[in-house]
């Protein structure tokens, strides 16, 4: 009785911040971070007791990392786990792909260049091609436009694209979508990358891959056509509550109609 004399003295935000919550700490790549956060309040809805604090939102080995030393109890990710790392972990944890992207060239819709092969796109970015001339272009040096090189995309084509060589030092990076936009506007000499569900705007348009009219949209990415798609898995901590219960709300048919209006792919059930 006493307790709920003192909450009547107080406003209801105060009594709000008296009860008892459970922290569920997230770590992840600042792309899915980001659109999991514009959806938290379909999850407190279901989860009232629990308040999700995302510790970093970096990149994938940072999350995997703060996900193996316990500094989080579920990482977004855009690369499983891997072999290695599986040995490290104490504990019981669950691996679930839960959504599907692509990462897309742009270039300025000036530029004559719509297309390029897998194994242009390499040459390109670590400059043995220079001239959009050399692959049938205007005589113009190539303005390449990259994220950092610990960001999840560069990673991405670095590992699957660029054989394990990165961009040039001459490229211009871009530290944000915005940034990215921003720079591949600036002329029709530049080209650049991201995910498809930033999809990128101004006078803009995706570069074709592989010679083939193969565009990133939702049936060839999700069976695997457009050659540049990857997978988006949330790892949790299985002996954590509210960690399997944010998978499980991840999986809810709600929620991932809700995802796709952000253009992300889900393709699980």
């Amino acid at each position: 009785m006493s307790k709920i004399i003192v909450c009547l003295g107080l406003s209801f935000y105060t009594c709000f911040a008296l009860a008892q919550f459970d922290t569920l700490r997230v770590s992840g790549s600042k792309y899915l971070c980001e659109i999991i956060q514009n959806m938290l309040s379909d999850f407190y809805a279901l989860n009232p007791n629990c308040i999700v604090k995302f510790v970093s939102t970096e990149n994938t080995p940072r999350a995997i990392s703060d996900f193996i030393l316990q500094g989080a109890e579920v990482a977004l990710t855009i690369h499983p786990i891997s072999e290695i790392d599986k040995k490290r972990i104490t504990f019981t944890y669950k691996e679930q792909e839960f959504a599907r992207d692509a990462i897309v060239l742009y270039t300025h819709h000036k530029n004559p260049v719509k297309g390029l092969t897998l194994s242009q796109i390499h040459e390109l970015f670590v400059e043995k091609i220079h001239d959009w001339s050399s692959i049938n272009g205007k005589n113009e040096k190539i303005t390449l436009i990259a994220y950092p090189l610990g960001h999840d995309f560069t990673t991405y084509l670095y590992k699957n694209v660029w054989k394990r060589e990165y961009y040039s030092i001459n490229a211009v990076v871009a530290e944000s979508h915005e940034q990215m936009q921003a720079k591949l506007n600036l002329n029709h000499s530049t080209v650049g990358y991201t995910a498809h569900s930033l999809k990128l705007k101004g006078h803009l348009v995706p570069i074709l891959v592989d010679g083939t009219p193969i565009l990133p949209n939702e049936e060839n990415v999700l069976s695997g056509k457009y050659p540049l798609s990857y997978s988006c898995y949330a790892i949790v901590n299985t002996q954590k509550p509210f960690a399997t219960k944010f998978l499980e709300w991840l999986m809810l048919p709600a929620t991932k109609k809700k995802l796709k209006t952000h253009h992300l792919y889900c393709f699980l059930i």
